[in-house]
Parts: structure tokens; C-alpha cells; sequence
């Protein structure tokens, strides 16, 4: 599903050994938004002349939009795969965690996964997401179409505008499944997600996990375990990929490499450059440079 999801299923994945044994994949990925960082969300739309996937983990909530005619797809269960007929803007989501076990033909198909990360920002708990197959809701497709046109045109419409997209998933999401009642002696929940506001609305500050402890009621010590346990990443490393994608983000927006050091919190360019080309394998001079 990072602020982006980095194991989701896709392209290369399928390709290059991923699945068990005998699975045959032939997918071709029109366009995808995965070098345009956006936060907590991955877009693709492709075409598949044959989808075979099998026990293939999927990190974040997953959306799968049929983007043709009546197509019919088999889905894993128990006693096997089974017939589904999907029509013209109908779904397959699967929950986080779950395994991508679908068979299809040809077919045109949208996807989007977005992270738990990002659903716990927004909706300061997790969604209990079951799977669909069949889903046909227009809200969500309209939500789902309209980040596929952006994801097209490279992000054109500008960020304001995805954020605002992202945002309306997520509450439609929202509205499909139920909210996980945060635990009454867990960090997850309210107290991640002022958190991850925190750190948003502060990233051109210094920030130091006293700061982020004190907002949350924690001692720092005990705000930095809980914190690990419930996202995977220490404070630390959170608040540095949080700049890192706020960094592409302005970055993709026409900013100068001087300012998204700036207003991302980071010490200096080379600061940036440096830590820009480890997570993104480009400088974000070539970036720039690939965008114009």
C-alpha cells in the first residue's frame, strides 16, 4: 500500500518471482502514479490479455475497477476458484493483508491501493475492509476514475486537488466498511494520528521526539516504543520519509530544489539530494529535469 505503498501488487512483481510457483501473469501498466510519490496512495490502470495471481500479499487496501464490458473473473475461496461476472465499473477490493488469488481474461482495469498509514491520518483508526467481488457503487468509481485521470496526466490538476481526491476514498471507504474502535491501551488510533498531524503541520520546524511525545501524553521513551510497535518505523524515520514526500510533492509541483529543502525541513540541498536519491534513485535535479 511509507506514505506510499511500496509492496503493493503490481507489474513488476508478478514478473519477477513474487508468486508461487505456476503463476502466469501477462500484465501491461499504461501509466501508474508510483514516480509521482504521492502520499499513501498508488494508482494504475492497465490492460491484461490473461491475469493468473495466486497468494500474491497485498500491503494496503486494494481496488481493483473493471474498465471494459461483462467480464468474468474467478476468485479463490476454500473449495477453490469460482466464476464472478463484474460489469462495466463494478469492483474487486480485498482488504490489506489478504491474498490476491483472481484469475481473469482480457480485460482494461483500474487499481488503487492506498496505505493503512494513510487511512489512520485521515480517519485516526483503521477500516475492518472485507473482501468484494462485484462491488458496484458509483460514488466510489467517480472517486477512483477521476485519481486515474490524474495519475494520466501526471498529476496536472496539481496536489491540492489529489489530496482533496485521496481524501474523498478514504471517506467513501468510510462509508462502505466499518471503523476498528481504537483500543483503549494501544498508541494507534487517536493519539497516531495527532501524531501524523504534527509532524505535517511541522515539518519546516525542528522536531524532536520530546515534541511529538508531549502531544500524544507519553513519556518519550514510551511514545518511541509504542510508536515503532504500531507503525514499523521509529519516530525518526517517519518524520524523515514524511519530508522526503513532501519534498517529490513540491518538487512535482514546479518548486526549486532550494525551496523544497526549505519549507520540507531540511538542513540544506545537499541534505535533500542526498537523502532524495536514496528513496527515490534519482537527484531531484534529474527529476526536475525528467519533468520538464
Amino acid at each position: 500500500m511509507d506514505g506510499g505503498p511500496e509492496s503493493t501488487l503490481r507489474s513488476s512483481d508478478l514478473r519477477t518471482g513474487r508468486p508461487r510457483p505456476g503463476v502466469l501473469v501477462d500484465p501491461v501498466v499504461a501509466f501508474s502514479s508510483r514516480a509521482l510519490g504521492w502520499d499513501g496512495v498508488v494508482v494504475e490502470r492497465g490492460v491484461s490479455s490473461r491475469l493468473e495471481g495466486e497468494h500474491i500479499a497485498i500491503a494496503g487496501h486494494w481496488m481493483g475497477i473493471n474498465l471494459q464490458g461483462p467480464l468474468i473473473v474467478e476468485t479463490k475461496n476454500a473449495d477453490g476458484f469460482h466464476p464472478v461476472t463484474l460489469g462495466t465499473g463494478c469492483f474487486v477490493i480485498l482488504p490489506a493483508g489478504a491474498a490476491f488469488d483472481l484469475h481473469n481474461g482480457p480485460s482494461e482495469w483500474g487499481a488503487v491501493e492506498v496505505s493503512l498509514d494513510k487511512i489512520r491520518r485521515v480517519l485516526g483508526t483503521d477500516l475492518r475492509v472485507v473482501p468484494m467481488h462485484g462491488l458496484s457503487d458509483e460514488p466510489l468509481a467517480a472517486v477512483v476514475l477521476a485519481l486515474l485521470h490524474e495519475a494520466a496526466t501526471g498529476g496536472a490538476a496539481g496536489r491540492a486537488y489529489r489530496d482533496a481526491l485521496v481524501l474523498a476514498l478514504v471517506a467513501r471507504l468510510a462509508g462502505l466498511f466499518d471503523l476498528v474502535a481504537p483500543s483503549a491501551d494501544a498508541f494507534a488510533g487517536q493519539r497516531l494520528a495527532i501524531t501524523c498531524a504534527l509532524v505535517d503541520e511541522r515539518l519546516a520546524e525542528r522536531i524532536t521526539v520530546k515534541r511529538l511525545a508531549r502531544g500524544t501524553g507519553l513519556s518519550p521513551a514510551h511514545f518511541s516504543r509504542e510508536f515503532k510497535r504500531s507503525t514499523g518505523e521509529t519516530p525518526h524515520a517517519f518524520v524523515m520519509r514524511r519530508r522526503l514526500e513532501h519534498a517529490h510533492g513540491f518538487l512535482s509541483d514546479g518548486g526549486s530544489i532550494a525551496e523544497a529543502a526549505l519549507c520540507s525541513g531540511f538542513a540544506d540541498q545537499a541534505h535533500l539530494s542526498r537523502l532524495f536519491k536514496r528513496r527515490y534513485f534519482v537527484t531531484p535535479g534529474a527529476f526536475l529535469r525528467a519533468r520538464q
